[in-house]
C-alpha cells in the first residue's frame, strides 16, 4: 500500500500544507528511529554504560550519510527509512 502517500496526506490533513508541516512530518519517524536504537542500546549494553553507549550509537545513526541524504532535502523516503530500522527490531 502507498503507506507513505497516506502518511503525508494525513499529516496535510491535520497541520496544512506549509514548508514547516511537511518538514516536521520526519519527526515522528526520527522518534521511532531513536526510540528502537534506545530499546537495542538497553538490551546489549549493560546498566551503567547504557546511556553512553545510547549517545555514540545514536550519534552514529544521526551522522551518517544515509541520514544526512534525506533529511536536507524535503524527500518522503524517511518513512522507508524508518520502517526499515523497525522491521530490523
Amino acid at each position: 500500500p502507498p503507506l507513505g502517500g497516506w502518511y503525508l496526506g494525513l499529516w496535510n490533513q491535520l497541520f496544512g500544507d506549509g514548508i514547516l508541516a511537511s518538514r516536521a512530518a520526519t519527526l515522528p519517524i526520527y522518534g521511532i528511529s531513536i526510540a528502537v536504537v534506545w530499546y537495542w542500546v538497553k538490551r546489549i549494553a549493560p546498566e551503567p554504560y547504557s546511556r553512553d553507549a545510547f549517545i555514540a550509537a545514536l550519534s552514529i545513526m544521526l551522522g551518517s550519510s544515509w541520514l544526512l541524504q534525506y533529511q536536507n532535502i524535503l524527500f518522503h523516503d524517511y518513512l522507508l527509512m524508518g520502517m526499515s530500522i523497525a522491521s530490523a527490531h
